[in-house]
Order: structure tokens, then sequence, then C-alpha cells
């Protein structure tokens, strides 16, 4: 499902009339989830207005670049830059044209393979791959070329979503206005979890209600899953006195665990279909999905590939009413990007933030 919003200003724009969004219009569009593809380069922009603009190589090796820029005046950009490093540990560069920007190893990146630069660095980096017509990632077991193409759309486009353009904190489209013209970041919706319940009779693999299994959606699953494909590994949990969750296995093929998640009252009846909200669209099917009654956190994994190297990953909190969405990242181009790079698309808090 694609959601499309037309602002006053964008149908302006349509039109042929420019105007300048207000603050309050910049920071309101900031705050609904969005990716665009700019040729070879990704953006994805989450409900707190930041950004991540990256490309990658699909293959063997490990090679990406990942810019991510914060929303609000006081922002800048952070880069990180993955490959594969060389047996003797020899720090990384990056080239551009002839041009050559050592990439220092960082320790807060999750594992070793992974430069990055921030502050001033960052800003010369951007500078240097606007201007550049290759870009080539050296020092690691073979050197790896990635595009620049769509490079300059995509930073540009991040510019003017977060009402960046002609002000000193821009990538781009820089120019003379303050950084105090930049709108602030929208405020992240606070998601209070309820109060962790008693468990007792629920649990992975407790027997599902013949309400439950009795569903359309389930016996759908089962005519076309032979039993050996399903082995029993339901998700359930007690969510407060009047309602149930209850997650049958669908599937299982390679490490994806498929299950349709269903609310129910007490003892399974009256179930209905879970349908979570999404960043982007609601979740119907579960994978790897897991429910921690402490947290009270439903998790759904899915996996793109063997390796790890793209998918989604999104929790809810039941808050005594709904389970509501608390995060979710996602990708899907096979680029080895590590799972904590990952872009995000939804972010929360919580009354301890």
């Amino acid at each position: 499902m694609r959601i499309l919003i037309m602002t006053a200003a964008a149908l302006m724009l349509v039109t042929g009339v420019g105007i300048e969004p207000s603050s309050a219009q910049n920071t309101a569009a900031m705050s609904v989830p969005v990716t665009r593809s700019f040729q070879d380069w990704r953006v994805a922009c989450d409900n707190g207005g930041r950004c991540t603009a990256y490309t990658g190589y699909e293959g063997h090796l490990t090679g990406f670049v990942l810019i991510i820029m914060p929303a609000g005046p006081d922002a800048a950009p952070d880069i990180t830059v993955g490959i594969d490093p060389r047996e003797d540990g020899t720090g990384p560069a990056l080239r551009i044209n002839s041009q050559v920007f050592p990439i220092v190893w960082s320790s807060l990146t999750p594992k070793d393979g992974l430069g990055r630069l921030d502050g001033d660095a960052a800003r010369h980096l951007i500078v240097a791959l606007a201007t550049g017509r290759s870009m080539t990632l050296t020092g690691g077991e073979e050197d790896t070329s990635l595009s620049l193409s769509g490079m300059r759309q995509a930073l540009a486009w991040v510019d003017r979503r977060q009402g960046r353009r002609q002000t000193t904190t821009a990538m781009l489209l820089r120019g003379d206005r303050p950084a105090s013209a930049v709108p602030p970041a929208p405020v992240l919706p606070l998601v209070t979890a309820a109060p962790p319940v008693d468990q007792t009779g629920f649990g992975l693999g407790a027997p599902v209600p013949q309400s439950v299994d009795a569903m359309p959606q389930i016996r759908a699953c089962r005519r076309e899953w032979p039993d050996s494909a399903r082995p029993d590994l339901a998700v359930s949990a007690r969510l407060d006195a009047a309602t149930e969750l209850w997650g049958p296995n669908c599937f299982v093929a390679a490490s994806h665990i498929g299950h349709l998640m269903y609310l129910t009252g007490p003892g399974g009846r009256d179930p209905r279909p879970l349908t979570p909200a999404g960043a982007l669209e609601p979740t119907v099917d579960f994978v790897t999905a897991e429910y921690d009654p402490a947290t009270r956190t439903l998790s759904h994994f899915v996996w793109l590939s063997g390796t790890g190297s793209a998918g989604q990953i999104q929790h809810w909190v039941w808050t005594g009413e709904t389970f509501a969405l608390q995060s979710e990242q996602a990708t899907k181009d096979l680029w080895n990007i590590p799972v904590a790079l990952w872009p995000t698309l939804w972010r929360t808090r919580s009354p301890e933030d």
C-alpha cells in the first residue's frame, strides 16, 4: 500500500507556483514515513524526520555508503562506510575520482569492516560525492565500485523534505539562511505498555483453541502447507482479563516461521485477525514472531536473504487497548548492510525517555 499526501504547498509546486512551506507544514510532513528510489540510491525517512540515504554493492563482498541526516536545525550528517577489512587490519579508504578519503575504523558500529565519518569530515565527503564521477571503496579484500547515480537527487530531496534548502545546514542545496530557519523535528509518539499479567497456560507451543484453528485463513494455510512443514510453534499470550493473543504457525521455510495472529476473548472466544499498523502498511503475515510478556512486545522479523542483509523488523507494544507500533527498520536491497544499520521508518518514546 502506498500512501500519497498532496498538501497545499505540493499542489502549488505542481501547478508551477512556488511557495516556501511554513515550519509547521514541514514538521507535519516529516512525521509521515516515506521511502524513495533515485536510480542507484535509496532514501528512507522515519516519523521523526530522520532520513537515511544509501547505496551499496550486491555480491559476496561488503560495500556500502550510508548517510544519516536527522531532522531539526542542530542536526548534522553522519556517514557509515562498509567494506570487508584486509587480514592485516588496514583501514579502508573511499576514493572519489582520484581523491582519497581515509576512513577510520569505528568502535561505534556493530562489527569490524565499518568506518564512520561525522562533523566536518562528513560534510567534506558529501561535497566530493556531489561533484564526483566515480566512487571506489579500497582497503578491503577487493576494491569495490559503488554508483553515484542518483546520489545528488537523493540528498537534494532530503534537504527539501527537512526544510534545509538555502540554509547553512543543507547537505547539497546550501545557502545563507541561518540554521534557525530549519523547522524542528517532529515529536515522537509516546507508547506506554500495559502492566504485565500472569501467563499461566500460555506461551510458545500452547494448544491453540479450536475456534482459532477453524478460522478460514488457518484452514487455507494448512491446505497449502502439510503437517511436516508446520511444527507446533504457535505464539500465545494473555494480554488482559478479556483479551488473548493466538498465533498459529502457518509454515516453516529455511529460517522463517510464518504465523497468522488473532485476538480473542477468554478461552479463544470470538477470534478476529490481528493486523497492526506498520510504518507504511498494516502487517498481516507475521514471520519469526515472538511475544515478550515482560515488556508486552510483539516482534516480527523478515529476512530477505540467507545472510540477513535485507528485510524488515517491527515491534509493537500492547497498551491495554491495542498493539501500537513501537519501531520499524527495513531495507529491500541485498547490500550487506548490518541489521543494526537498517534504515528506520518508525520510532517512538516511552515514559522513561
